[in-house]
């Protein structure tokens, strides 16, 4: 499996053709951002944890799918576990040429946060844009941006923010 994977990347296609598939592990995101007027705090914070996706691709470029995942982060000598699902969707430019494939996407990711004994649960609109880097035929490594307009519903009122971040992980396609 590891040969077929790791063929060199000049063999690569354009992975992003109708009816194949593909699954993303992100290896780190670091997101930063401010909140509202009511919480007047500044938040950045590097996020490691499970958090994979898997898509379809519907047609040539497009492919829908899911994310779930568990992140465990600390912030300020806080610890926070994050639980998220939401469904995602990307976008790949391929007319742009392998080695490189640029994308853009949107999901809609749901979280429910646990720390010092509270819970609270967030609401996001998630878009990012960035581009994979094929290493082989089948595994890519790819780094994105990401942009994040969320509201939070904690103790029955509403907090709306943005947070703004980088991830990079790796990406394989079937």
């Amino acid at each position: 499996l590891l040969v077929l994977l790791t063929v060199p990347a000049f063999a690569a296609t354009n992975p992003a053709v109708k009816g194949n598939f593909s699954v993303s592990l992100p290896l780190f995101s670091y997101w930063t951002g401010i909140g509202d007027l009511d919480e007047s705090s500044y938040f950045s914070f590097l996020a490691v944890g499970l958090e994979p996706d898997v898509q379809y691709f519907v047609m040539d470029d497009l492919s829908v799918g899911g994310k779930v995942g568990y992140i465990s982060d600390e912030n300020g000598g806080v610890k926070t576990k994050t639980t998220l699902f939401g469904p995602m969707a990307n976008y790949y430019f391929s007319f742009i040429k392998a080695p490189v494939l640029p994308y853009a996407g949107a999901g809609l990711i749901y979280e429910q946060n646990k720390y010092d004994g509270a819970k609270e649960k967030t609401t996001e609109l998630r878009l990012h844009g960035g581009a994979v880097y094929m290493l082989g035929k089948h595994l890519s490594a790819y780094g994105e941006i990401l942009l994040s307009p969320y509201v939070k519903y904690s103790n029955g009122e509403s907090i709306s923010g943005q947070k703004l971040g980088i991830s990079a992980g790796i990406r394989a396609f079937f």
